[in-house]
């Protein structure tokens, strides 16, 4: 802008003073003082878009990186984080599937009591668990309710280990008896408040094969040819029967709830909740650093 100014200016002043030859040199600088404007126009219309583009892949980048940082947490995070669980059950509640968390964190809550894992290997458990599971109660489950399955299957669980825990040969026939009736009852508790086909106050939608399955073997009311379980099996026959159909009721609520998980995602709260596991990484780590830092040194040492 300044050389265009101060061209035109000379411009104005050779042609007003009228000196010999003026006018020609005039037009000259005319066409000069067009090129130049129109070279620094272009200059400067390439660096403006120059400047564009990196500030764009600039910002592309750091937008990438933002959302790296944030859906790398997948739902088993979540949920096994207080804060997380909450939000994540607020998100269901206002979609009405509510019921499909209660049941998952339920059913682990029974597994983790049982210690199917631990005490019987070979049945499969899928790897799913919330924050709750290893807790004796379950906050969330009386919702709508007086008393929860979790309250219910607590005291019943402890009755469970006991019985199955005596190792002497007089007391193994009865307290065997006993867990077998106290597992069968935990798992019916389940099913008339989660799967039993219109009338589970939290019914939840699975397939019509494992409602079945499940149905057939401890519904009393349920009609079917198949109806019952063998009356002389033992615990761990009950248990190989029972538990991979409540694993795969589990299966297919974990589906659902994933589909709820990618909606949560584009809520406001879920940027929220990934800023509170990264806090708690971070406070994690820095834990965990200083917990090495006070470790005496010991080598090379002598009283």
């Amino acid at each position: 802008i300044f050389i265009m100014l101060l061209g035109v200016s000379m411009l104005v002043l050779l042609n007003s003073i009228g000196i010999e030859g003026a006018g020609t040199f005039g037009q000259y600088t005319g066409v000069f003082l067009c090129d130049g404007l129109c070279l620094v126009l272009v200059l400067r219309v390439v660096k403006w878009n120059l400047y564009s583009s990196s500030k764009h892949a600039q910002n592309e980048k750091q937008l990438a990186e933002f959302w790296d940082d944030y859906n790398k947490y997948e739902l088993k995070e979540i949920i096994n984080n207080e804060y997380g669980y909450e939000e994540f059950m607020n998100a269901l509640i206002q979609e009405f599937s509510s019921e499909n968390l209660l049941f998952a964190t339920e059913y682990t809550q029974f597994r983790s009591s049982l210690g199917i894992g631990n005490s019987q290997p070979e049945i499969e458990c899928i790897e799913f668990n919330t924050c709750l599971s290893d807790q004796g109660s379950l906050s969330y489950s009386s919702i709508g309710s007086t008393k929860s399955t979790t309250d219910l299957m607590s005291t019943n669980s402890k009755e469970f280990q006991k019985n199955k825990d005596k190792h002497t040969v007089a007391d193994q026939d009865s307290s065997f008896d006993d867990a077998k009736s106290v597992f069968l009852d935990m798992v019916k508790l389940l099913y008339l408040k989660y799967i039993q086909s219109l009338e589970a106050p939290y019914e939840i939608n699975i397939s019509f094969e494992n409602r079945n399955a499940l149905a057939e073997l401890i519904d009393d009311e349920y009609d079917s040819e198949l109806k019952g379980l063998p009356s002389n099996a033992t615990l761990d026959e009950l248990q190989k029967i029972i538990i991979p159909i409540l694993e795969s009721i589990l299966l297919e609520i974990i589906q659902l709830l994933n589909h709820s998980f990618r909606r949560f995602k584009k809520t406001d709260k879920w940027i929220e909740v990934c800023q509170i596991l990264a806090q708690n990484t971070k406070k994690a780590g820095s834990m965990s650093s200083r917990a090495v830092q006070v470790i005496p040194n010991t080598e090379n040492t002598s009283d």
